[in-house]
């Protein structure tokens, strides 16, 4: 198990018995969260915190990166048409990492939605990142290009390495999952990486990782692993076994719309070679 961060301030903070039993039930050690940034925090502290206005009395778990301190507040209850999750306006959502695992070393990435389900994998000793949902942590480069943001830096040079993709399972016929995915996606092998996607074949609205591994253990996670498809979309259908399957997968499809002309051109090249009707691609 990676060694929690050492912090004198996450050290002093506590989780309330509510938020401890959110963490147990995902398989996280309190402790071990309570030092990787998690705290319980009521709506003045959260106020303080964020430097804004909730309006209403809560409470919530604050996540807080030990690399770069940016800290999101997840309400227990929020109020009806009130957001899950909160942060400070005006401020990119930062990469939660922990700040004791040499990600500089590790041979592979795994990329998560949230800070909780790389807590998860950080446990059984998997280099795992936190996104603030699938969306976040990129920014424009001068040419209008998604790239990744500053804060991936704590990962160190990316180049050649390997990256999996570990999204919630609603990728799976989630529009806006779909397309956030490729943006993703093309942002890291912008970045040098060789890109891979989990997929979670159970498909259960909001079910991560974390969950997977409570619901079906370790080992089967790691098959997933193991059988995970590339991101790239002609390797994509050069290494598909069904390629009738990958014609149905929505992320696929939803990368295949958003991709040149010439990349198009591209995929129906490979789909030719594969001895596919490329109209019904088309």
């Amino acid at each position: 198990m990676t060694e929690p961060f050492e912090d004198a301030q996450h050290c002093e903070r506590t989780l309330d018995p509510k938020h401890a039993a959110y963490f147990d039930e995902r398989g996280i050690p309190i402790d071990f969260a309570r030092k990787h940034g998690f705290f319980s925090v009521e709506s003045t502290e959260a106020e303080e915190l964020l430097d804004c206005e909730v309006g209403y009395d809560f409470t919530g778990i604050a996540m807080q990166s030990p690399t770069n301190g940016y800290t999101r507040i997840r309400v227990d209850d929020p109020e009806p048409d009130a957001p899950r999750y909160l942060s400070s306006k005006g401020v990119p959502v930062q990469l939660w990492a922990s700040a004791s695992f040499d990600y500089s070393s590790a041979d592979v990435i795994y990329v998560t939605e949230a800070p909780a389900k790389a807590a998860k994998l950080l446990v059984h000793d998997l280099a795992a990142v936190g996104l603030g949902g699938v969306s976040t942590t990129l920014v424009k480069d001068e040419k209008g290009r998604s790239v990744l943001g500053p804060s991936w830096e704590v990962l160190g040079d990316l180049t050649g390495r390997q990256v999996m993709l570990v999204l919630d399972a609603n990728r799976s016929y989630n529009m806006g999952v779909a397309r956030a995915e490729n943006r993703l996606g093309q942002a890291l092998e912008f970045a040098g990486t060789d890109v891979r996607v989990v997929q979670l074949d159970i498909v259960v609205e909001e079910l991560g990782p974390d969950d997977y591994i409570v619901r079906e253990g370790l080992e089967a996670f790691k098959t997933l692993v193991e059988s995970a498809v590339p991101f790239d979309l002609i390797a994509r259908i050069l290494d598909a076994t069904d390629l009738a399957v990958l014609l149905e997968d929505l992320p696929w499809l939803t990368a295949c719309a958003e991709a040149t002309a010439a990349t198009q051109s591209r995929i129906r090249t490979a789909l030719r070679q594969r001895k596919f009707r490329t109209r019904e691609f088309d």
